[in-house]
């Protein structure tokens, strides 16, 4: 059970309770090895408090509202490789980056896809000025 695993002396028992009833409701499970609580369905979320607002921004206003990006200049040989496995356990790790959302019963849910082979794009430009 949920309570057993939580951590003593940090809460009240009340909060403890509250809390542990809380996650049953919503069909969470702790992995016993690493203390973290896994939902029923591995592959749909609700959104955060900030996903909303940005979804809702973007019904309101369609267009991009949050972007960030950045440019790294290589210099050398590319371990072409190295780089997809890289981007690859990246992708493996973090679900924010296979996120997409969609309208469930008039509410916005985020669905994660599983994660999929990926292949890197290679053009050689040598030769060109």
């Amino acid at each position: 059970m949920i309570r057993d695993s939580l951590k003593r002396g940090v809460f009240s028992e009340k909060k403890l309770s509250l809390l542990a009833s809380l996650l049953d409701k919503e069909g969470a499970q702790t992995d016993q090895r690493r203390g973290i609580t896994h939902r029923g369905n591995p592959l749909e979320y609700p959104l955060s408090a900030g996903q909303r607002r940005l979804w809702f921004l973007d019904q309101f206003e369609p267009g991009i509202h949050y972007n960030e990006n950045f440019n790294v200049r290589l210099k050398g040989a590319l371990n072409v490789p190295a780089l997809e496995r890289t981007l690859q356990e990246i992708l493996r790790r973090h679900e924010a980056t296979r996120a997409s959302f969609v309208v469930r019963d008039g509410q916005p849910t985020q669905l994660i896809v599983p994660t999929e082979e990926m292949k890197l794009p290679v053009t050689v430009l040598r030769g060109i000025p």
